[in-house]
């Protein structure tokens, strides 16, 4: 199979000296199935966020083939489908682990068993308690790309997330991070930490 990078797609860091990564990725959005939201200004009551019914089999063969078609970078968040996106991509990168550069992202609390967001949170307690909960979704010990999920936090409040991500690293549970923000000052926040790797937007 011909691999995405025949055609002279180059790989690139993210920031200045950061982990090297192709130019695609993969999304994994929709792979979670629906799921819901107490948030009553998002959607009318009951609507699903995301995406329809998935197939599970389908969905992790489609991984396997973008893995072997060259991609590195998977995306996900703990709210994909409140935790069944990250399920997922455990169950389908057993064996495959060192294939991929994986990003996820925190800040929305879930309840996986009524697949409903329930409220933000980024206090340096729940961002542990995420973080490990992501860790054992994805069946991994690391997460490469660790990003918070709420894109309009108040700077100040953002920069505390920071330090408590670096504590993170430093204890070898993420390798880098990053703001999910399309404000420009959000993301420069981030950037005087070593660890900062990117600002995600869209």
């Amino acid at each position: 199979m011909r691999s995405i990078y025949d055609g002279g797609f180059k790989n690139r860091a993210l920031g200045k000296n950061g982990p090297i990564v192709g130019p695609m990725g993969i999304g994994t959005w929709a792979m979670g199935g629906p799921f819901f939201s107490n948030e009553k200004w998002l959607l009318p009551a009951g609507s699903p966020i995301g995406y329809g019914k998935t197939d599970d089999k389908a969905l992790i063969s489609t991984i396997h083939c973008a893995i072997d078609s060259g991609i590195k970078l998977i995306d996900t968040a703990d709210t994909y489908g409140a935790g069944h996106a990250e399920t997922l991509l455990g169950e389908a990168l057993k064996g495959r682990r060192e294939d991929v550069f994986l990003a996820t992202k925190f800040g929305n609390v879930i309840n996986e068993k009524t697949k409903e967001l329930i409220g933000t949170e980024f206090s340096e307690s729940y961002i542990r308690l995420a973080c490990e909960a992501s860790l054992r979704r994805l069946g991994t010990d690391w997460i490469d790309l660790y990003q918070l999920h709420i894109s309009d936090l108040a700077i100040d409040d953002g920069e505390k997330v920071a330090a408590t991500l670096s504590a993170l690293l430093d204890e070898g549970r993420i390798r880098c991070f990053g703001w999910s923000t399309d404000d420009p000052a959000r993301a420069d926040s981030f950037g005087k930490y070593p660890g900062a790797a990117c600002a995600q937007s869209g």
